[in-house]
């Protein structure tokens, strides 16, 4: 995937610049306390009550297994929540297909 493509194409073409700039931040402070600092296991899952939508972009599994992986470990560690598989798309979704993101969320909030 051109992700650079796709970015200019939904965002602009000064999006990959702007990505590159403001990523600095998120790449040093926030991915710090998302992935290093905070903790998620099955005992913390288990006490999820709240309905909960897991999601993965069905091209996920090919192009990055990781994502795909953490989702199954979720749906694993909290079977009452719903695993979704979105077709055609990859990590990227929200900017590869809105519509279909946007219908899942919908129709998820709905039920």
């Amino acid at each position: 995937l051109d992700y650079r493509a796709l970015l200019r194409a939904r965002l602009g073409e000064e999006a990959p610049d702007r990505l590159a700039r403001d990523a600095a931040y998120f790449l040093t402070d926030e991915i710090r306390a998302a992935a290093v600092d905070w903790r998620f296991d099955a005992a913390l899952a288990a006490r999820v009550r709240a309905r909960t939508l897991l999601v993965c972009g069905a091209e996920s599994s090919r192009t990055t297994p990781m994502f795909a992986e953490a989702v199954a470990l979720l749906a694993e560690w909290m079977p009452g929540a719903r695993s979704v598989e979105l077709p055609g798309v990859g990590h990227g979704m929200p900017l590869q297909d809105p519509v279909a993101v946007a219908r899942l969320v919908a129709d998820f909030v709905r039920a």
